[in-house]
């Protein structure tokens, strides 16, 4: 059951459940796409070369003591498959390929599972 009101999205994710957490508040979920790159240097070794990624970043949610279930699909809109949790407003998908394009979102969990919506959907397409 998904709720609007002051702004914020709400969902109740139990059945059953009558706790409402505040949604996550991500006002910004960007981005930034890191690729394979090559380095000159001297003396003859070349460090590895670097695996593509893609790092997340977000606004924190105004409840206290959250945590964050980040989502990730290929499908603009979904569905997303859960990745991982973070207890930080950043995360880091090494999982990725080139050439692909992922969409991801966010979700604000509470102490007690309570999970929020989806934040606003971002989206990244790997060289």
């Amino acid at each position: 059951m998904t709720r609007t009101g002051g702004g914020y999205p709400w969902r109740r994710e139990r059945k059953g459940c009558r706790r409402w957490v505040m949604g996550a508040a991500i006002v910004a979920l960007a981005a930034v796409l890191h690729s394979s790159c090559s380095s000159s240097g001297s003396g003859g070794s070349t460090p590895p070369p670097v695996l593509p990624s893609v790092t997340l970043s977000w606004t924190a949610s105004p409840t206290a003591g959250v945590s964050y279930e980040v989502y990730r699909g290929t499908v603009s809109g979904g569905p997303y498959a859960s990745l991982n949790s973070a207890t930080t407003t950043s995360y880091v998908d090494y999982s990725v390929v080139s050439g692909q394009t992922y969409y991801y979102v966010v979700t604000a969990v509470d102490s007690t599972g309570d999970e929020s919506a989806y934040s606003n959907e971002t989206s990244a397409t790997l060289p």
